[in-house]
């Protein structure tokens, strides 16, 4: 995953990173592709590796 700075809180998040996730909690994943748009939801404990498909990310 590649992290970029993001100068934000948890509580300011963007609208791209609210639906993507909203769709990880709807979808119960989203793929490390998706994730890596939103280094922030890794950052913030949003989201974490999947332990079924490592290439996943669950929240």
């Amino acid at each position: 995953m590649t992290t970029q700075a993001h100068r934000h809180g948890p509580e300011e998040l963007y609208a791209a990173g609210l639906e993507l996730y909203g769709r990880a909690l709807r979808e119960r994943h989203v793929s490390g592709a998706e994730a890596d748009a939103a280094p922030c939801l890794v950052d913030f404990g949003l989201l974490y590796p999947a332990v079924t498909a490592p290439a996943d990310w669950s929240p």
